[in-house]
């Protein structure tokens, strides 16, 4: 329960980002750490492809997922 006396929403929409070969660096990991440590996202899977050279982060959210890919954004320049 939330001091405000409501219960957290669930983390029920599944939000998969593909980063394209390259662009998944330290920076990027750090976001996905800091929103799951603050509970804002609940992480499912990292994959790295190899065909692609790609990586394929997969979790659950509590909001839609530009709202949440832009909370990552904003992570990243922290």
């Amino acid at each position: 329960m939330r001091p405000d006396g409501f219960a957290p929403a669930p983390k029920d929409i599944e939000v998969t980002d593909i980063w394209p070969a390259g662009t998944f660096g330290p920076r990027a990991q750090k976001a996905y750490d800091r929103l799951a440590a603050a509970g804002r996202i609940v992480p499912v899977s990292v994959t790295a492809d190899e065909a692609f050279g790609r990586v394929v982060v997969r979790y659950m959210a509590d909001v839609p997922a530009e709202w949440i890919r832009a909370e990552l954004a904003e992570a990243r320049h922290l």
